[in-house]
């Protein structure tokens, strides 16, 4: 009943919100996204609501004292809308602190979730909501200035996807005389996940849309390698600009060398990002097991854990890695558009390589320690509650870790039979 007196009560002062909204002349006010990653606010207009019992000319004599204009009849649910140009904000310092209203607030511009024009991103569409990166999108896509060394088989020079935003890379296996080209394509697609150019009308969408790709071949052919040429691999990129090293393989057996390289690109500021590997059990492997890397399972596109992912307490977070949708190596066209569907860890750590790209990005003066602590922090709490052997701390929350409110938590099914597996090859 208040609400519809003061409807009546006001009536020579309402108009349709449509009708106020075109009203202004000049301009109108361009939304700024706040560094908070907010909404931005339309800075003449807010939503007031009285409190209970309040009569209508009181409410009226309220709104009418700096001369507002009421846009249109109260919400069902009580709100009104008041339009204030010039002293909006100096109105809602006011209203707050008016015993008869119960709340006052900006009028928040929303926009729909980033949703690039890739052919195939509707293929992805569902594990990246996942980890809910179309959210964070809208806050942040990265960097181009931002290196992501795929320390793997090479990278496809030619792909369409990473045009222009392959880097200078580095072959160990010839010291650099040969270029990084990948011709077994399992690094093609883990570069893919990471940073294929997003919003071009081509292929799919990459986590971080601007990033670059060093490539760094350190697994041959077949997609092995050793210790000697993962570790020259990794030093290379370190010293020239890497600032993610995405490290898309591993073994069970530790090695002093493989974890010194590891310690020499901490050391200097990179983060490490390693793939769990694929074995299902309990069981560490490394380098994803290493105190210093990002190590990283994978769920399925429901957030249920992988059955192939391997399982400790070493495991910091997880990222959907089966059937994830990637650039591919074609050996018979060169310049192709290729593309292939693969599950592994492998394909979840590039994903998280991504968004530790984005993260850097909003944050540039934060250490790789600080990237990690955000990304644990803000993941989805899954499985068992707190962290745990399968899941890390959860399922990498991108939006959250760029600023915005996190999500809930997810619950996951019980644990599939496990698989086996071994060697320093990819995690896939």
């Amino acid at each position: 009943m208040i609400s519809r007196r003061l409807s009546v009560l006001t009536s020579a002062l309402l108009v349709t919100l449509a009708g106020a909204l075109a009203a202004p002349t000049g301009p109108a006010p361009k939304p700024a996204e706040a560094a908070t990653g907010r909404a931005a606010a339309d800075p003449d207009t807010l939503l007031v609501r009285f409190r209970p019992g309040v009569a209508p000319r009181r409410a009226h004599t309220v709104l009418a004292r700096d001369g507002a204009t009421v846009l249109g009849p109260p919400s069902r649910t009580g709100y009104v809308a008041v339009r204030a140009p010039g002293r909006a904000e100096a109105l809602r310092r006011r209203l707050a602190a008016d015993p008869a209203v119960a709340t006052v607030e900006p009028n928040y511009r929303r926009r729909a979730l980033a949703k690039p024009d890739d052919p195939r991103f509707k293929r992805q569409r569902r594990y990246l909501s996942l980890l809910r990166l179309p959210e964070a999108w809208d806050i942040g896509r990265g960097s181009p200035t931002i290196d992501i060394a795929v320390v793997d088989t090479g990278v496809d020079l030619d792909t369409p996807d990473l045009a222009g935003r392959i880097a200078p890379g580095y072959n160990a296996w010839t010291g650099g005389r040969t270029p990084p080209q990948d011709d077994n394509g399992h690094g093609t697609v883990v570069a893919g996940a990471a940073a294929a150019t997003t919003d071009n009308h081509v292929g799919i969408a990459g986590a971080a849309w601007t990033a670059r790709i060093i490539p760094v071949k350190a697994l041959d052919a077949s997609g092995w390698g050793d210790d000697v040429h993962v570790s020259a691999g990794i030093q290379w990129a370190v010293d020239h600009g890497a600032e993610i090293i995405n490290l898309s393989l591993g073994d069970p057996s530790p090695s002093a060398a493989l974890h010194a390289a590891v310690q020499y690109a901490r050391s200097h500021g990179v983060l490490v990002v390693a793939a769990a590997g694929n074995s299902g059990v309990e069981a560490a492997y490394y380098p994803a097991a290493y105190p210093e890397v990002l190590a990283v399972g994978a769920t399925d596109e429901h957030g249920d854990v992988a059955d192939f992912s391997t399982r400790g307490a070493w495991i910091d977070v997880v990222a959907p890695g089966r059937r994830i949708v990637s650039t591919t190596l074609d050996t018979d066209a060169p310049y192709a558009e290729a593309y292939d569907t693969r599950s592994g860890t492998s394909f979840a750590a590039p994903l998280a390589s991504g968004i530790a790209t984005l993260v850097r990005a909003r944050y540039p003066s934060w250490t790789a320690d600080q990237i990690i602590n955000r990304l644990r922090a803000t993941a989805q709490d899954a499985g068992a509650p707190g962290p745990d052997p399968e899941f890390g701390t959860g399922i990498l929350d991108a939006a959250a870790a760029l600023g915005a409110p996190r999500a809930s938590s997810l619950s996951a099914n019980s644990l599939a039979p496990a698989l086996t597996g071994r060697g320093r090859a990819p995690g896939s």
